[in-house]
């Protein structure tokens, strides 16, 4: 009489079987138990796998948000630039290559008589006149090269105008010593908005173009100056300078 391949005793006659290997019967609320929880399980598996890779996503985006933008190399007017970074990472930037910079703040500077720049008084000026509003301003870059200046400072203060703001009293005010022959709303390399400012020195013979650039902590006044007979021609350069300015 046939008998189940599990079974140890014939059912019908009562004779000890001998079964080569147990093999479990899997009763029927068992199986339907275990194809009630296997999707039940897919689903938390593929929920909790989503939040992770949502987290994953938010978690790169701010650090990347918070991370100087890549610039690609830049050469404008036919002079390269070099990129460089300040010594506590909160910016970059790039400058001609034969340029003396000196950071003020850390002490650290590059080329022969870097350390000098800080006594120079046309860094400061050809900051002026929105670096003589704020007291807090600190001054963070000063670098020379063949093609003329540059200098870089920072101020909270600042950081209450919008480049709105700039451009309008800019636009509309006069100043004894300097003259305002540009204000305007543009947008840098790293797609900031910044309010792009052209002023002549009437003490000096230097040309100044002006990035105002906002940032959530206050204000970067950036200012490349050249002699007024090659300003036009250097313009590009300038401006190449100055798009480059990356904060964190």
């Amino acid at each position: 009489q046939p008998v189940l391949r599990s079974d140890t005793v014939c059912w019908h006659c009562g004779t000890r079987l001998s079964v080569p290997e147990a093999v479990p019967v899997e009763r029927e609320g068992d199986q339907l138990q275990s194809e009630t929880l296997a999707p039940v399980q897919q689903i938390l598996f593929y929920a909790v796998l989503t939040a992770l890779v949502a987290l994953a996503l938010l978690v790169a985006t701010r650090i990347l948000g918070h991370q100087p933008q890549y610039i690609d190399p830049f050469s404008a007017g036919g002079a390269p630039l070099a990129a460089i970074g300040a010594p506590d990472g909160s910016f970059s930037l790039e400058l001609p290559a034969d340029s003396v910079w000196y950071f003020p703040q850390a002490a650290e500077g590059h080329g022969q008589q870097a350390a000098q720049l800080a006594d120079d008084a046309r860094f400061a000026a050809s900051l002026s006149p929105l670096v003589d509003l704020v007291p807090d301003a600190q001054m963070l870059l000063f670098a020379e090269s063949e093609a003329g200046i540059f200098s870089l400072a920072r101020s909270e203060r600042l950081g209450r105008l919008t480049v709105a703001n700039v451009v309008a009293s800019m636009g509309s005010e006069t100043f004894p010593d300097r003259t305002v022959t540009e204000a305007t709303r543009s947008e840098n390399r790293a797609g900031a908005e910044v309010a792009a400012i052209t002023i002549t020195q009437s003490e000096s013979e230097l040309l100044c173009r002006q990035f105002f650039v906002p940032d959530d902590r206050g204000a970067y006044l950036a200012a490349a100056c050249t002699s007024a007979t090659q300003f036009e021609e250097r313009l590009p350069l300038l401006n190449g300078m100055l798009n480059s300015l990356v904060v964190r």
